[in-house]
């Protein structure tokens, strides 16, 4: 899964400027493999959109930070593949 797109905001809460993400792989935003694991299966198999999950980023200087992922829609592109529009909202503690 490559970013596509990500807002100014999303990549100021990461840690990065707003084009350091794009084109990237999304596990960098992950702490672990599993925590990659438990995202894609959300995203993935999670056909309805509007649910949301809470999942653990990864910060550019290594912390996690705690966020709510809403899935707001899967869209097929013309040759076949698949993309999904998301939000993250940071959890505050």
């Amino acid at each position: 899964m490559i970013i596509t797109w990500a807002s100014t905001e999303m990549a100021r809460l990461m840690g990065y400027s707003d084009n350091d993400l794009y084109g990237k792989n999304i596990r960098i935003l992950f702490p672990d493999t599993n925590g990659f694991k438990q995202f894609y299966q959300f995203i993935v198999h999670n056909e309805s959109t509007g649910k949301y999950g809470e999942f653990s980023i990864l910060h550019q200087s290594g912390i996690s930070l705690p966020v709510l992922w809403l899935h707001v829609e899967n869209i097929t592109l013309s040759d076949g593949k698949k993309t999904y529009a998301t939000i993250v909202q940071k959890i505050n503690s």
